[in-house]
């Protein structure tokens, strides 16, 4: 980790310096003796963890930290006031250190950030897994988002290249939150990848393959909920399966809503479980919005659900292209949240039928 020290006297930057040392896995690649400069550094430097000392010359260490903006270090605040704590962990500090310092101490602080960072880049890494950006087969346009609840999640979406004029699209939910969540995210990722070649003309048998693969390698609480499709750009069809997943929305260009029903349970729970698969005729204009529960559970002040009816009004008869409807949706979404915190994984696909 990139750590930044700022303190106005030198003896405590050498004696913090060298108790960083020893930790092994801290490198300090910078130093300020006021909150000026320490703005200027973190906005130079980029460290992942600022240690920041509260009474300096000018800015203190507690403005220091009102200032910074995203994507923030974590703050380590070490000062010989008590009084100033409550105040710190306003400013979302990671820990909060009264000198002397105390190796022990110091040590729990350190392996309090070192989690957080390995889980932000673990969430960078995660991100990376998804499809970059909006993509275009002929006579579909389609686009797609993931933003996890905490720093990793458990949802999962792909566009997939099938051969000559087929594109697999999968949205998925694996059930629980953070890091387990994130790994059988992963494994599911590499199971579809690896079955598809053999299996995109059958999606139900792949949704078979998959539920097999998962039933014996995760645990029986971990199970996955599952919309995988084929959209053949010849035909304009969808070939798909719906194995427990929220029902996507079908809305067609006189603005009438359908929903692509489950075709079986949901992926992981038993090894025996078998699959249907539906196909249905798309038409130019007709647009295709799959997502996960955590779009159509999104609460407002009140406590009330953002449902599936609200979500058809939205989206009915949009004439933006995949790209805008699905960040239109996410705006939405948080306006209806109203500033409250995602207690879900959001995830949204669009499809658009091209002329």
């Amino acid at each position: 980790m990139r750590a930044l020290l700022v303190d106005d006297e030198e003896p405590a930057r050498l004696r913090l310096r060298s108790m960083l040392e020893e930790a092994g896995f801290i490198q300090v690649v910078g130093e300020a003796e006021d909150g000026e400069a320490a703005l200027e550094a973190v906005n130079s430097l980029r460290p992942d963890l600022l240690f920041l000392d509260i009474q300096m010359p000018g800015m203190t260490g507690l403005e220091v930290a009102a200032s910074l903006v995203p994507p923030r270090p974590q703050v380590i605040f070490c000062t010989a006031y008590d009084q100033f704590a409550i105040e710190a962990f306003e400013h979302h500090a990671a820990d909060y250190l009264l000198k002397p310092l105390n190796r022990d101490r110091l040590k729990k602080a350190l392996d309090k950030v070192r989690g957080r960072h390995e889980l932000a880049e673990a969430g960078r890494t995660q991100q990376a897994l998804f499809p970059s950006g909006a993509g275009a087969v002929s006579t579909l346009d389609y686009d797609g988002s993931c933003r996890p609840a905490r720093e990793i999640g458990g949802d999962y979406y792909d566009f997939l290249p099938v051969g000559q004029g087929k594109l697999c699209i999968v949205v998925a939910d694996v059930a629980g939150k953070g890091l387990p969540a994130a790994l059988t995210m992963a494994g599911l990722q590499a199971r579809v990848q690896m079955l598809l070649a053999d299996h995109a003309a059958d999606p139900a048998r792949l949704a078979a393959e998959l539920n097999r693969g998962l039933c014996g390698a995760t645990e029986s609480n971990r199970y996955v909920t599952l919309f995988l499709g084929v959209y053949d750009a010849g035909e304009r069809s969808l070939h798909y399966v719906n194995a427990g997943h929220e029902r996507p929305l079908w809305i067609r260009p006189d603005g009438e809503v359908r929903r692509l029903d489950s075709t079986g349970m949901a992926v992981g729970l038993f090894d025996s479980a078998s699959y249907e698969a539906s196909r249905v005729q798309l038409d130019p204009g007709d647009a295709i919005v799959a997502f996960s529960d955590g779009l159509t559970e999104t609460t407002n002040a009140e406590g009330v659900e953002l449902g599936e009816e609200l979500l058809a009004g939205w989206v009915r008869a949009d004439p933006g292209s995949a790209a805008e409807l699905r960040a239109r949706i996410v705006e939405r979404a948080d306006a209806y949240r109203a500033g409250g915190a995602q207690a879900d994984d959001l995830t949204v696909v669009v499809a658009k039928v091209l002329p």
